[in-house]
């Protein structure tokens, strides 16, 4: 028979290989794990911002169009003028001022009455009540014009009046007046 040869292994000496193993766990448990784990979660967080900086590179034409229209100026804006009052000697000519503006958007002009009732003297504004006939895209053309007129305070009502050959259109508005 053969006789094993066996170290004999003091206590101590595995008390101490038994502590040092023990730091050793200690050590990947308390430090090495969770590094792992912000790691993972800062790599999780670089793909997110990779995938939003890839998406946003594919809008980013999109992006650029967009600004450029609207910075371009735009043919379908309405007109926002200052109010500027009108003077009371030239209220005789809004007739010829307002049946001007009808006629160049093609509309007829029916009837355009200043209500002199609405001019006191301590007055600011004058009401007035216009007829026109036509089609409804022309006043369309004509509204928009009346909108940049810088007289204009408000547009009171509005009423549509339709037959089968033709259309009447019926405004109040009101124009501001110098005091």
């Amino acid at each position: 028979m053969s006789q094993k040869n066996t170290l004999p292994i003091p206590g101590k000496s595995l008390a101490y290989v038994g502590v040092c193993l023990g730091g050793v766990l200690v050590f990947i448990f308390l430090s090495i794990l969770p590094t792992n784990k912000a790691i993972k979660r800062v790599e999780r967080e670089i793909n997110l911002t990779q995938d939003q900086i890839k998406e946003q590179e594919a809008l980013y034409p999109v992006y650029t169009e967009l600004m450029q229209k609207l910075q371009a100026d735009d043919p379908m804006a309405l007109p926002f003028p200052e109010e500027v009052p009108l003077a009371r000697i030239n209220v005789n000519n809004l007739a010829a001022i307002f049946g001007e503006m009808a006629t160049s958007n093609k509309l007829e002009v029916i009837t355009i009455v200043p209500d002199f009732k609405t001019i006191a003297r301590d007055s600011s504004q004058l009401m007035v009540e216009a007829s026109f006939g036509g089609d409804l895209f022309n006043f369309r053309e004509f509204l928009v014009a009346l909108g940049g007129t810088p007289h204009l305070r408000k547009i009171e009502e509005i009423d549509i009046i339709t037959a089968p050959d033709s259309k009447t259109f019926n405004l109040k508005f009101w124009l501001a007046l110098e005091s």
